[in-house]
C-alpha cells in the first residue's frame, strides 16, 4: 500500500514525537475518509428513496463533506 509506505518513510525521517504525530494524522485522515464514504452512501440511499428531495440532499452532502475536510 502506498499510504503505509509514505507513513513509514515519514516516521523514519523524524523523531519519536514526529512518529506519533504522523500516526495520529494518518488515523485522522482515514477516519475522515471513512465518514465521508458513509455519508455519501447514506445520501445515495436517501436519494433513491426520495426523488423530490434530491437537490436539497446534494447540497447538504456537499456542505457536510466540506465541513469534515475542514476539521
Amino acid at each position: 500500500m502506498p499510504c503505509s509506505h509514505f507513513i513509514r518513510t515519514l516516521c523514519s525521517k523524524s523523531s519519536a514525537n514526529g512518529k506519533i504525530a504522523g500516526m495520529i494524522n494518518a488515523v485522522r485522515i482515514n477516519v475522515k475518509l471513512y465518514f465521508a464514504v458513509q455519508i455519501t452512501r447514506r445520501i445515495k440511499d436517501m436519494m433513491t428513496r426520495m426523488n423530490g428531495m434530491r437537490y436539497f440532499l446534494v447540497l447538504t452532502a456537499e456542505a457536510i463533506v466540506k465541513f469534515l475536510l475542514l476539521i
